[in-house]
């Protein structure tokens, strides 16, 4: 029997643990509505529960790195999967907006330990190139994800139905799964924990001047593209939510979200084979940079010619712009990352993600908080706008930056 070992990356198994493990399954997906329904809290204190969430979180990744550091890639996925339990009990069981924004803190510090198992694979990826292929085996996960939220979104009705809690009591069952395949997963941690306790400890500062100029351009240009695609998720949920809300009664909105998270997951799978066969058929990577910084901004420009409408109009709005949201999304970020990680050792590696993720939390903080303040005091319009603001920026970062992506070669090519 051929057993794993620190050594030989298992493929397979990796799978299983990202698409189970790299987001808070179930609660990521009904998170509006599960806070709309069970806690009976209305679209503002929802984005109060995010905006405070992502405050919390930002001053975590600074202890959180440092915790990272000290123990490795194989234990901080470990400490995320125990993370992620916690985080489910808070969720499952408050019915106020405090355990709620517990349970949503410690869900986004625990991405923060989760994210270090790309180095795991990325690393396996430099050490067997022709075995392991970052972009794809991210892709596999991420469609085998999908194809879980898929069976979730139709039997979703059902769920709620028989008790508004059980997506959350799936979620506690996911989570303990998680842990052992956490475990299984750090096993192939080939990083020499003597090497890694001797790290230089660094500030922020001092990791952005160590950066090449193009790694820097890819970290700028991803963190842009998260912060869009956060706060443009959390605003179209609630917008389709309000929407449904308006139009329907209580039980009928639960059966067209689902509705609406079934196709979501479809399209999502259909995005991660599309990718996986771009791969196989040698499409220049660099190419969905700019498909998807564009895209992102024709959405946005198509939300301001629909600000001001209502009812069945603006539903179809919100969800035909969530749903490109899916499509872009993994592309992108398996795309950049593959790249910002590649020829990096392990300590360059882990500043680059650490980075990353300050930014990004910082970013969707200062965000979260303008548009929550603006859907309060004058409405989802001005949100909008903000967002169409931001996608100029996005697209117009990208003309200036581009040349920098020259130097970053796709080493698979």
């Amino acid at each position: 029997m051929n057993t794993p070992s620190k050594n030989q990356f298992n493929k397979k198994i990796f799978c299983w643990y990202q698409s189970t493990s790299d987001d808070l399954l179930f609660w990521c997906w009904f998170d509006v509505l599960i806070l709309s329904l069970n806690y009976d809290l209305t679209a503002e204190q929802i984005s109060i529960v995010f905006t405070v969430s992502f405050w919390i979180s930002f001053f975590m990744k600074f202890p959180a790195d440092v915790v990272a550091k000290k123990i490795g890639p194989g234990r901080s996925i470990m400490l995320a999967a125990g993370m992620f339990l916690a985080a489910a009990i808070f969720l499952t069981f408050g019915t106020s907006i405090v355990p709620a924004i517990i349970g949503q803190s410690l869900y986004l510090t625990g991405l923060s330990f989760q994210s270090m198992s790309t180095i795991i694979v990325k690393n396996a990826e430099q050490r067997d190139p022709k075995r392991v292929d970052f972009i794809s085996i991210m892709s596999l996960s991420e469609t085998i994800a999908a194809v879980i939220s898929l069976v979730a979104s139709l039997l979703m009705d059902l769920l709620f139905g028989i008790n508004s809690n059980l997506p959350m009591y799936i979620c506690i069952i996911f989570c303990i799964s998680s842990c052992i395949l956490a475990f299984m997963v750090s096993r192939y941690d080939n990083i020499s924990y003597d090497e890694f306790n001797k790290w230089h400890e660094m500030s922020p500062v001092k990791i952005l001047k160590s950066l090449d100029k193009s790694i820097i351009s890819g970290i700028v240009l991803l963190g842009l593209f998260m912060v869009i695609f956060t706060v443009s998720g959390n605003n179209l949920k609630i917008m389709i939510t309000d929407s449904l809300s308006a139009i329907t009664t209580e039980d009928n909105t639960v059966f067209h979200f689902s509705i609406i998270l079934l196709v979501s997951r479809v399209v999502k799978i259909v995005s991660n084979l599309f990718l996986n066969y771009s791969r196989k058929k040698g499409i220049n990577p660099k190419n969905i940079i700019y498909v998807v910084v564009t895209s992102v901004f024709l959405i946005s420009v198509l939300g301001i010619l629909n600000i001001r409408t209502f009812g069945y109009k603006a539903l179809t709005f919100a969800v035909v712009a969530f749903l490109f949201r899916i499509v872009l999304y993994d592309p992108f970020r398996f795309v950049v990352n593959s790249y910002l990680l590649q020829h990096l050792d392990v300590k360059k590696q882990t500043d680059v993600l650490f980075i990353q993720s300050i930014g990004v939390d910082l970013l969707t903080a200062i965000v979260s908080g303008i548009a929550t303040l603006l859907l309060h005091l004058e409405g989802m319009n001005s949100v909008m706008l903000m967002l169409l603001a931001l996608s100029l920026v996005l697209l117009a970062l990208y003309y200036i930056l581009r040349k920098n992506f020259e130097n970053i070669d796709d080493e698979r090519a």
